[in-house]
């Protein structure tokens, strides 16, 4: 069965100076506000679950989250999922082919580089030999550690938006369709 994130977010919207003089641009950059890198199979994942009826939306984790379902319809929920799971390629996370890995490698590889540039901790990248052996095994590597650990929320929306985890967001062949 697929897990799903219960990650609770806020985003702020771009506020105005409420000091401006009306129809004058305001000197102060509006804020950034980070987008969610691209995820194909969350995306149908996501739609999926709309489609069944759940109000679900995309985490920055790389999952789904929803409101907490109350126990009188969390089987129904939990049916929804796996026969979303299943039709949107999400249940097939976990079994890459060797292919697949060397994609993930790859890109955790250049994660790696784009966290350090962004100022965040990451662990130098293993051997692809290393990697691969211990690929879904407790050694498995992920460029995000340890660094996601010491991050408020709002600065890990803006790290995962600038150097999104490979395995959160699963943007590898066979994933994209």
């Amino acid at each position: 069965m697929a897990s799903v994130a219960s990650v609770v977010l806020c985003l702020g919207g771009c506020a105005t100076d409420a000091g401006a003089p009306p129809n004058t641009a305001s000197t102060a950059p509006a804020p950034a506000v980070s987008s969610m890198p691209a995820s194909p199979v969350t995306d149908r994942l996501e739609d999926c679950m709309g489609g069944a009826g759940w109000d679900v939306s995309r985490s920055w984790s790389g999952g789904i989250e929803s409101a907490e379902i109350p126990s009188e319809q969390l089987e129904a929920y939990n049916t929804s999922l796996e026969v979303c799971s299943e039709s949107s390629g999400w249940s097939r996370m976990g079994q890459v082919t060797d292919e697949q890995k060397r994609e993930l490698y790859e890109q955790e590889v250049a994660n790696h580089a784009c966290l350090i540039e962004f100022g965040i901790e990451s662990a130098d990248p293993p051997t692809r030999e290393t990697y691969l052996a211990t690929y879904q095994t407790a050694e498995q590597y992920y460029s995000f550690q340890p660094g996601f650990d010491s991050l408020d929320q709002a600065s890990m929306q803006e790290a995962v938006a600038t150097c999104p985890p490979p395995t959160w967001f699963m943007n590898i062949s066979g994933f994209d369709r």
